[in-house]
């Protein structure tokens, strides 16, 4: 029979907070949709208040100022800035990495949010993979990037005690290429709901609502901008403006001679609320990409109602459940589907109620209750 102490130690021990380390790598300025993955999987965190929360990185040879990107007086943050992340990567490749807990101390949990799970002392590790880019399209990664993750990828599927992806398509793709044998936990991204809105760019560039089609991301080879700037320049479309915001990314020289093509604006990387008010002024959103883990800026046009114009690839499929995707790879195709987009109202609109019914879904999605589960 139970005594009343046995019954408070068990109470002690479910309502006991516990201590997590997350790399915080990614929100590091400029942040792209990996650091926003990340500060959502944070922000409920903190929201559940279970857990006491340091964030922490490595420093970089590329910039001495490193600062993560996230404010909250009840998260502390360190940055260890007398070891390179990239000496430290190099150090595991040699297998005499010292355990990133004596940097920051010994947690309950660590969660790696890009690709590499540092080796750890004791506390269970979780890893997050976006993609595999490296080993489908090597030629949009640097040499080496690829080098490195060709590496890190194996041997976080083997040291990491879970892996979590933000796809099925990505799920589908590790077990294709690796094989592990250990379960692979989905976890999509968190939607933000808010609708705050700045016009200050609308005024900035004089863009007017509907007149415009928008893009998103980084200005990097798997976002195919080339072949979108040059399905633009060819379709006939009146009094339209091809308007792309982001970082600018890598591999890129190409992208940035077609930046200076005429009715086409590159406005740089907007806030939350800049970029809200762009999707919700623009006609329509034209995503192309010949790869990616997810696509957070399809869920975000959905948001506004608004149709978007999307590559025929595997994670689009599973966001959107349409039929109207282009051929990435070909350009007339990807002018043709713009066209019709601009031209064809009643498709516009049925496309707008199936993006409408989709962000239903994914807004409904409680990211807090999956990170419960693998962190259990």
């Amino acid at each position: 029979m139970r005594s009343k102490v046995d019954d408070q130690l068990s109470e002690s021990k479910v309502n006991k907070r516990r201590s997590i380390f997350i790399d915080a790598y990614a929100l590091v300025p400029p942040i792209s949709g990996v650091g926003y993955y990340l500060k959502s999987i944070i922000d409920n965190l903190v929201k559940s208040n279970k857990y006491d929360i340091e964030l922490g990185t490595l420093s970089s040879f590329y910039s001495n100022e490193r600062k993560i990107n996230y404010e909250n007086k009840d998260v502390k943050q360190k940055i260890v800035k007398f070891l390179p992340r990239s000496i430290y990567i190099l150090l595991m490749r040699l297998n005499i990495a010292p355990p990133i807990d004596i940097f920051f101390g010994r947690h309950d949990l660590y969660f790696f949010e890009n690709y590499v799970c540092y080796p750890v002392k004791s506390g269970k590790t979780i890893t997050v993979i976006h993609d595999l880019t490296f080993k489908k399209f090597p030629h949009a990664v640097f040499f080496i990037n690829r080098m490195n993750l060709n590496f890190i990828v194996p041997y976080t599927l083997n040291k990491s005690d879970v892996i979590v992806t933000v796809s099925n398509s990505i799920k589908k793709e590790i077990y294709r290429y690796y094989s592990p044998k250990k379960k692979i936990h989905v976890i999509y991204p968190s939607i933000d709901k808010s609708l705050e809105e700045d016009d200050s760019l609308l005024k900035t560039y004089s863009l007017k609502k509907d007149e415009y089609i928008y893009f998103v991301g980084n200005l990097e080879p798997r976002k195919n901008l080339i072949n979108l700037i040059k399905a633009f320049n060819e379709a006939k479309l009146k009094n339209m403006k091809l308007v792309i915001s982001g970082n600018k990314g890598w591999k890129n020289n190409k992208i940035m001679e077609l930046l200076k093509s005429e009715n086409v604006l590159h406005i740089g990387s907007p806030t939350e609320s800049q970029k809200n008010s762009l999707i919700k002024n623009c006609l329509f959103l034209s995503i192309v990409s010949i790869y990616e883990g997810f696509g957070m800026p399809i869920i975000e046009g959905f948001k506004y109602n608004k149709a978007v114009l999307m590559s025929d690839i595997e994670s689009f499929r599973e966001i959107s459940k349409m039929n109207f995707f282009c051929d990435p790879h070909n350009v007339n195709d990807i002018r043709k589907k713009m066209e019709s987009l601009y031209y064809d109202t009643r498709l516009r609109q049925k496309l707008e109620r199936l993006g409408t019914e989709r962000y239903k879904y994914f807004s409904s999605i409680d990211q807090s209750h999956e990170l419960e589960d693998i962190f259990k």
